[in-house]
């Protein structure tokens, strides 16, 4: 909230107070091992930006809701099963303009996990499992381009990082988040 207020206060300062909303469709790559194989390539993630700046700086937040749906896979079996990962996360840091149409964004990311993998084939149904990671921490990184194009609003591209690591059950730590490049469309007021 005191980041908030020192945002509102700059902008009266120097009379440029802007409010940013932004929505994103991007291709969403995790980086965990076999998502892939379960899930297919490089799927979907729509993200809704909002943001209130002064001057070149907003502060930032975003919201991303991933869910994906693959086949149950063990090595040299055939299954007939599902498996479902359904993943949230949020984002709020900092976006520059200062080398406009260009920005650059720094960001904390907390977030959550879930995945269900479930089988029909009854010698396989003790592989049946759910797995919840909740309060996931981590940051964010993006740089991105806008190209205006009237009465406030602009088309833009970016290419975003996200670490949202958990630790798995040998200790390893493993990242939830991924690479995105994503095309969108922002408004500013």
């Amino acid at each position: 909230i005191s980041i908030l207020l020192l945002f509102i206060l700059m902008g009266e300062i120097s009379g440029q107070v802007s409010f940013l909303a932004e929505y994103r469709i991007g291709i969403f790559t995790p980086e965990i091992k076999n998502f892939n194989e379960i899930y297919g390539n490089d799927e979907f993630l729509p993200t809704l930006v909002v943001g209130l700046g002064a001057n070149q700086t907003y502060l930032v937040a975003r919201y991303n809701l991933y869910e994906e749906t693959g086949k149950s896979l063990v090595t040299g079996v055939d299954l007939d099963g599902d498996a479902s990962w359904r993943q949230e996360y949020i984002t709020i840091g900092l976006r520059s303009y200062e080398q406009k149409p260009v920005y650059f964004e720094l960001a904390y990311a907390i977030g959550k996990a879930e995945e269900t993998i479930t089988t029909e084939t009854p010698e396989y149904t003790a592989l049946n499992s759910s797995w919840t990671a909740q309060d996931i921490r981590g940051g964010a990184i993006a740089l991105g381009i806008n190209i205006p194009f009237g009465m406030g609003f602009q088309f833009s591209g970016e290419i975003t990082y996200v670490y949202l690591p958990v630790t798995s059950i040998d200790d390893k730590k493993i990242n939830t988040g991924g690479r995105q490049l994503s095309l969108g469309l922002t408004w500013t007021l």
